[in-house]
């Protein structure tokens, strides 16, 4: 039997030429055997020839793995529920020959650990386990293939808490942005007043602003014709003849004529999409533009009759009006 590497290049531990049964015990004197690689062969002689080894090899490791070294989660870690990676390291032994290492990490709910929730043997540093909102303990300890154990670690304690909902958090960034919307063009609109325009749909169809006017009733406070009729004279014989006469003379007063004011009115030009037939007409009234169709009524009365690239006709309150091109 030899130790080392190979069975050829070994150095010798145990020879015996002894007669040998199927079977043989090494001797108390080179027991134990120090850790390392074993390599024992078995030949046999026939009168004077010998036959070539057979030999198998083996380990000796009675070394314990160091203690792993923790890394991630932290101890006292307060983390979201999900998954999350624990992981560890540890340093390997000055020894020879160190067998295969496998770690295993232990989860429980009390520091006691009297009650597992899980636990893994594996070949790596690293493990990812799914947590729920509570408290958890954690700890690992490595063994080697020999069946050598290290201690355990240290305990870490973590506690897994709910995520806030990110769908809501979305929804209060889009609320806060509308908010924030309508007070900067509300400001806008107070410093710089608000301008007025048309709008088209997907329909193609044009929806102009009209801005309500206020109105209000003039009170004709006209003499009353008949308050100077004489009523001494109405009671004669001539009443009748004299109500002919009277209403004869306010029959010969001609009509008052009402003037209409028409609003300030400048014709600005067609504008025409390619996919329509129709042009509209842009106007502007009263210092606001407005984007108009042929046969539009508008503010007060107000129609478009006619347009023409170079002028339009308008009608208001039964009286029609050219306006060209300015």
């Amino acid at each position: 039997m030899v130790k080392g590497s190979t069975f050829s290049n070994g150095t010798s531990v145990y020879v015996s030429n002894a007669s040998l049964s199927f079977e043989s015990t090494l001797p108390s004197s080179i027991l134990p055997l120090a850790p390392g690689e074993y390599y024992w062969g078995v030949k046999s002689y026939v009168g004077t020839s010998e036959q070539l080894y057979t030999t198998r090899n083996f380990y000796i490791d009675t070394i314990r793995p160091n203690i792993p070294l923790l890394t991630s989660p932290m101890n006292l870690a307060s983390i979201f529920t999900g998954d999350h990676d624990f992981i560890w390291s540890f340093a390997q032994t000055s020894e020879t020959y160190s067998s295969p290492v496998t770690s295993t990490i232990e989860l429980s709910d009390n520091i006691n650990f009297s009650t597992l929730l899980e636990t893994y043997s594996i070949i790596d540093f690293t493990k990812t386990i799914t947590l729920e909102v509570g408290t958890y303990y954690w700890r690992v300890r490595n063994q080697d293939g020999a069946g050598n154990y290290s201690d355990y670690t240290e305990v870490r304690k973590l506690t897994g808490k709910l995520m806030k909902s990110k769908g809501f958090t979305y929804i209060l960034l889009i609320i806060v942005a509308i908010i924030w919307y309508n007070v900067f063009f509300r400001v806008k609109s107070n410093l710089m007043g608000e301008e007025k325009l048309f709008s088209i749909n997907d329909k193609g169809n044009y929806s102009v602003p009209i801005t309500k006017k206020d109105t209000f009733k003039l009170k004709a406070n006209y003499k009353d014709p008949f308050g100077n009729i004489n009523n001494d004279f109405l009671t004669s014989k001539n009443k009748d003849q004299a109500l002919l006469d009277e209403l004869s003379t306010l029959s010969k007063i001609p009509p008052e004529i009402k003037k209409i004011i028409w609003p300030q009115i400048e014709y600005k030009g067609l504008i025409k999409k390619s996919s329509s037939e129709e042009a509209l007409c842009l106007l502007k009234i009263n210092g606001e533009l407005f984007n108009l169709l042929k046969g539009d009524y508008f503010l007060d009365n107000l129609f478009l009759k006619d347009v023409n690239k170079d002028y339009i006709e308008v009608e208001y309150n039964a009286e029609s009006k050219v306006i060209e091109l300015r």
